[in-house]
């Protein structure tokens, strides 16, 4: 039996694609969930957390799995999350090196919308689902 192999390699097109989908929700966390300020007095038990940012448990895992795989936030040995020292500097909205505006920037998106959406809702808007 023969198997056909493509030619090119794919991974540089399913790596854009999926940097494109981690920064909707990278806006969505920052702007319309606001993470970093769930989590600028500490780390929370990940129920508490979501009950905060008002989300559906799949919506919930969904966004904070997001935030994990960019390295912004974690979960420590008692099961806590918390922000990374870089979502600290990037996300607290008392650091003076955050990148609360400028992230805020691709909430006016229609792709962004969608994304916030489909989080709040726990259902596909629009042309993106989770």
């Amino acid at each position: 039996m023969h198997f056909e192999s493509p030619e090119l390699d794919p991974t540089q097109i399913l790596d854009d694609l999926r940097a494109d989908k981690l920064s909707l929700l990278l806006v969505a966390g920052t702007t319309a969930f606001d993470v970093g300020q769930a989590l600028d007095d500490g780390p929370l038990a990940y129920e508490a957390l979501r009950q905060h940012l008002q989300l559906p448990e799949r919506s919930a895992n969904v966004l904070l799995t997001g935030l994990r795989s960019m390295g912004l936030i974690d979960v420590d040995s008692h099961q806590q999350i918390d922000l990374t020292d870089l979502g600290r500097e990037k996300l607290s909205p008392k650091s003076k090196f955050n990148l609360r505006g400028y992230i805020g920037l691709g909430a006016f998106g229609a792709d962004a919308q969608n994304m916030i959406a489909c989080l709040k809702h726990d259902a596909p808007a629009g042309d993106i689902s989770f």
